[in-house]
């Protein structure tokens, strides 16, 4: 597959730590639908640099991200959630924690 073929942490610096916000941003989307084949270290480390930002497009990406991997690794997710909460923007935080809620965590 593509997505193995480069080195992964050159993989995470060039697309966690661009200048270029769409390519933040298709590094997060890029991690929906894999379900457990996720590149973890990509998916943190992405949602972590994208904490700060007030880009709505990085915002909801990071939510999203967060929120379809909770359907595979609900624990996972929420013990990020519960380390980082506190740094995201409400919309992140909100589209995160949307599956974990209906599951009866306490978000």
């Amino acid at each position: 597959q593509h997505r193995s073929r480069l080195e992964p942490q050159l993989r995470r610096d060039w697309l966690c730590h661009s200048k270029c916000l769409w390519i933040r941003r298709t590094a997060l989307l890029a991690q929906l639908n894999h379900k457990q084949e996720t590149d973890e270290a990509l998916l943190w480390d992405s949602c972590r640099v994208s904490l700060g930002s007030h880009e709505f497009f990085i915002q909801k990406a990071t939510g999203w991200v967060l929120r379809e991997y909770s359907k595979t690794s609900p624990d996972r997710v929420h013990g990020f959630l519960k380390r980082h909460g506190t740094e995201m923007s409400g919309l992140t935080y909100r589209e995160a924690s949307k599956h974990l809620k209906k599951s009866g965590y306490p978000v």
